[in-house]
């Protein structure tokens, strides 16, 4: 009885800690999933994350983490956003508050100190 206790004591923590494990932590809040990194047609496809409060307006839900996937042209230094999903709870926990799929064109990465890190992080694993 006692080691089917500890079980159900652990599985919780063994779950958030695989969540976390996936998650490569980049700088502040920001994260990319390394698990989710793809190459295709040259190109590098990685869910990157960030934690922060923020509301979904459309339903005036509270937001605390939304992650996004971006496609990193690394020869010419461009991004393109694919989809975005925003979760209840930091770290992509809890309930899916959004899902939508973006359509956009490749653009700079942002010059700003988290861009360029991320996109060097991105590209270092081609």
């Amino acid at each position: 009885m006692k080691k089917l206790l500890l079980l159900l004591l652990l599985i919780p923590n063994l779950v958030m800690a695989e969540t976390y494990l996936r998650w490569k932590h980049i700088t502040d809040d920001w994260y990319i999933d390394t698990s989710s990194i793809e190459r295709k047609n040259g190109n590098i496809f990685v869910w990157q994350m960030i934690n922060s409060e923020g509301t979904y307006k459309p339903t005036m839900t509270p937001v605390l983490s939304t992650s996004v996937l971006q496609e990193y042209d690394c020869s010419s230094g461009t991004i393109k956003p694919h989809a975005i999903r925003m979760y209840e709870k930091e770290m992509g926990e809890g309930d899916m508050i959004a899902y939508a799929k973006m359509h956009g064109e490749m653009s700079e990465v942002p010059a700003n100190p988290v861009g360029q890190l991320i996109f060097k992080e991105v590209c270092g694993f081609h």
